[in-house]
């Protein structure tokens, strides 16, 4: 009840109304959904006091604690985005860098050809593949398949936000991490490489 405490009375938070927003990020307690469909609210005002209910037991009903820490950590990266994303020069952090992160990583060739079968093998154990399936199914999102088939064309663009904030993690941990990380602008990624030429002795040697 911060809000009544503050203010005299509770109020609708825009990041909770947000399909990713499971969570409440500074009470670390699931949401609830309310009573009052949103067509409804286009031509009605439904004060948010009108859905308190001091008697939901959230603990004992939660039925996503196994998930709660993941869960909230996309929260905290929804709130940073809402935050700081209209600070982001996102032509910068787009699909050139996302290739450039998965060849350092050694899922993508320097040709931009991605490994399918190694970054989303790489991917799921990084998330869990129960988490993600629980994930997908409380956002009504089944079109998450076949991501990475995306990842080397246009496609990547139409991308969900919530899609980019899971690649994001998976790449570097974080939103944050992701927009000051600076892999290399070049084919082959930052020296010292190793030798690829088959017929030389110091063959994938690094030379310093």
């Amino acid at each position: 009840m911060d809000d009544v405490s503050l203010y005299g009375e509770t109020y609708w938070h825009r990041q909770h109304q947000l399909s990713e927003m499971l969570y409440c990020v500074k009470h670390q307690v699931r949401l609830v959904n309310s009573g009052i469909p949103i067509k409804r609210t286009k031509t009605g005002f439904y004060p948010a006091s009108s859905e308190v209910n001091m008697n939901y037991d959230v603990d004992t009903l939660d039925d996503l604690l196994p998930y709660k820490d993941k869960l909230l950590k996309i929260g905290r990266e929804v709130e940073w985005l809402i935050k700081h994303g209209l600070e982001i020069d996102w032509n910068a952090n787009g699909h050139d860098k996302y290739w450039r992160l998965l060849r350092d990583r050694g899922l993508a060739s320097f040709r931009g050809r991605c490994d399918y079968l190694e970054l989303e093998s790489a991917f799921n154990d990084y998330w869990g593949n129960d988490f993600l399936s629980v994930l997908f199914s409380l956002t009504d999102d089944s079109n998450f398949n076949g991501w990475s088939h995306q990842v080397e064309g246009h496609k990547m663009q139409s991308y969900k936000p919530l899609y980019h904030i899971i690649l994001m993690n998976f790449l570097t941990g974080s939103i944050s991490n992701f927009i000051n990380s600076s892999p290399a602008d070049t084919p082959y990624g930052k020296p010292p490489l190793p030798c690829e030429n088959l017929i030389c002795s110091h063959y994938h040697k690094v030379l310093q």
